[in-house]
């Protein structure tokens, strides 16, 4: 809300990020949109292309790119990994789906 209410008319807000289950969106909100013509758009990031860049990216620096890796898990693994992710205790997992 508090960005959206920054924008100047007609102004633009890029959304690059996933919203949470449970969120309303209030209808003052709605109409700020309206009546100022705002626009919301929605951004992943990265193209397909620069996907495999980055692959390439990453199997060229295979030894440096080891070192954010914190820890390899298998899937089963990540239910039991999730509250330590929660709590920021740890981040830089890899799931391995073998």
């Amino acid at each position: 809300e508090d960005g959206l209410s920054r924008l100047q008319t007609g102004g633009c807000f890029c959304l690059f990020s996933g919203l949470t289950d449970g969120a309303s969106v209030p209808a003052a909100l709605l109409n700020e949109i309206h009546y100022r013509q705002l626009r919301i758009v929605g951004a992943y990031g990265c193209t397909r292309m620069q996907m495999l860049r980055a692959l390439d990216i990453l199997s060229d620096h295979a030894n440096t790119a080891s070192l954010l890796i914190q820890e390899r898990i298998t899937l089963d693994e990540v239910p039991s990994v999730l509250p330590q992710i929660l709590q920021g205790k740890v981040l830089k997992f890899i799931v391995e789906m073998v």
